[in-house]
C-alpha cells in the first residue's frame, strides 16, 4: 500500500503542477482562450491570472494528496484499500473539476478585460500559411509507427504462443493495491491473446495522434511568417518524434503486462509497478519539457543565428467567435479537421465538420472494444 500511495501523491502533484504551467506554456498572443493584442501580450494583469490559476490548481492538487497519509494507518485493510481506491478516482476528478472552474472564471474577466481595451487600428487582419510545410518531411512518417509497433506485439505474440502450454489454467489479470491477485481468467484464446488487441488498438491511436500533428492547421504570426513557419515545423517534428517514442513505450509496457500475467503471474507484481511509474514519470517529464521548450505551435522556441524578418503591421485573424469558451473550435467555414488549441499545448478539432464527430464516434468504438477484450 505504501508504494501504492507514493505513486498516487507523485501523481497527483505532477498533475496539478502540469495543469497549473498551462497558462505560461501556452501561446502568449492567446491567454485563457482569449487573443490578447499583441501591444497587451506582457500586460500585468494577465500575468497576476496566470499565477493565480498556477496558484489555485497546485494548492488544490497539494491538498488532495493529505488524505492518502492517512490510508496506511487504517486496520481494517479491506476498507482501506477500497477506500484509497475509490478517492484515487474522486481526487484526480476533483483536481480537474476545480482548474477547470478556475479556467472559466478567468476566462470570463479576460474576456470583460479585452473589451475595455483600446481598438486596435491602422492595420489588417491576417491568416498565414506555409503552403508548403507538409511537404518538407519533417515529421516521422506513420507507417515508421505501425511498423515499430507490430514488431513489439508480434514478438509478444511469438513467444506468447510458443509457451501457449505452460500458461495456467486459471491466471491473475488484476491486483489490488496490496499488490496480490483479486480477479482471474480462465486460460483461452481470448484470455491469453486479448492484450495483443488493445496493443493493436492502441497503435491505431498513436497513428491518429501522428495524423492529426501533420495535418492540424497552422496559426501563424503575420509579422513574422517566416521565423514562425520554421518554429511550428520544429514543434509538429518535436511532438512527431514524441509520438514514436511513446508509442514503442507503451507497447514495450503492454508486452511486459502480457508476459507478467499469463507468463510470470507466479513472480510479484512489484517489478511491473516499479515499471509503470518509471513509464508515467518519463512521459509526464518529456510532455512538460517539450511544452516549456517549444510551447503552443513553437512560439516559444528560441531560434539564434537567423535574422528576424518582419513585414507590414498586421494583426492574427481573430477567430474568438469561432472558440466556444475558448476550448472548442466550432467553424463551418472552416475546412480543417484539426486544429492546434487555443489553451494550452496540442490539437483539437473543428466541430463543425462531421469528420471530427466520426472521430468522436470511433474513440468511443475504442474504448468500447477495450473494455471487450479486458474482461
Amino acid at each position: 500500500m505504501i508504494l501504492f500511495v507514493g505513486f498516487m501523491v507523485i501523481l497527483f502533484l505532477v498533475v496539478g503542477i502540469v495543469m497549473g504551467l498551462t497558462p505560461f506554456m501556452g501561446r502568449k498572443s492567446s491567454q485563457f482562450g482569449v487573443s490578447i493584442p499583441e501591444t497587451h501580450e506582457e500586460d500585468e494583469q494577465l500575468k497576476k491570472w496566470m499565477k493565480q490559476y498556477f496558484l489555485i490548481t497546485i494548492t488544490s492538487s497539494i491538498l488532495f494528496t493529505i488524505p492518502f497519509f492517512v490510508f496506511p494507518h487504517t486496520k481494517n485493510a479491506a476498507q482501506a484499500e477500497m477506500q484509497l481506491g475509490i478517492y484515487s478516482t474522486i481526487g484526480i476528478l476533483l483536481i480537474l473539476v476545480i482548474a477547470s472552474s478556475t479556467y472559466l472564471v478567468i476566462h470570463k474577466k479576460v474576456q470583460a478585460w479585452k473589451r475595455q481595451l483600446p481598438k486596435e487600428s491602422g492595420s489588417s487582419q491576417e491568416i498565414v500559411v506555409d503552403l508548403n510545410s507538409r511537404k518538407k518531411g519533417l515529421l516521422i512518417p506513420n507507417a515508421i509507427i505501425v511498423f515499430s509497433n507490430l514488431m513489439i506485439i508480434g514478438g509478444t505474440a511469438l513467444i506468447t504462443w510458443l509457451n501457449y502450454q505452460r500458461i495456467p489454467a486459471v491466471f491473475p489479470i488484476h491486483w489490488g493495491i496490496n499488490f496480490e491477485p483479486d480477479r482471474f481468467a480462465t486460460k483461452s484464446v481470448k484470455t491469453v491473446f486479448g492484450l495483443l488487441g488493445i496493443q493493436l488498438i492502441m497503435t491505431l491511436i498513436f497513428v491518429i495522434s501522428n495524423y492529426s500533428v501533420k495535418k492540424a492547421k497552422q496559426a501563424l504570426d503575420p509579422k513574422h511568417p517566416s521565423i514562425s513557419s520554421l518554429k511550428n515545423r520544429l514543434f509538429r517534428q518535436a511532438w512527431s518524434r514524441f509520438s514514436l517514442v511513446v508509442s514503442i513505450l507503451t507497447q514495450l509496457l503492454l508486452s511486459a503486462l502480457q508476459f507478467a500475467t499469463v507468463l510470470f503471474s507466479k513472480v510479484p507484481i512489484q517489478w511491473f509497478i516499479y515499471l509503470t511509474i518509471c513509464y508515467t514519470l518519463f512521459v509526464l517529464g518529456y510532455t512538460v519539457a517539450l511544452s516549456l521548450k517549444y510551447g503552443q505551435g513553437g512560439e516559444r522556441l528560441k531560434i539564434h543565428d537567423i535574422p528576424e524578418e518582419k513585414t507590414k503591421a498586421a494583426h492574427r485573424y481573430n477567430e474568438d467567435r469561432y472558440w466556444k469558451l475558448g476550448i472548442f473550435y466550432y467553424n463551418p467555414d472552416d475546412p480543417s479537421i484539426w486544429i492546434e488549441k487555443k489553451f494550452g499545448i496540442g490539437i483539437t478539432i473543428n466541430f463543425a465538420r462531421w469528420q471530427s464527430w466520426a472521430t468522436i464516434v470511433g474513440i468511443f468504438l475504442l474504448i468500447a472494444i477495450l473494455t471487450w477484450f479486458s474482461k
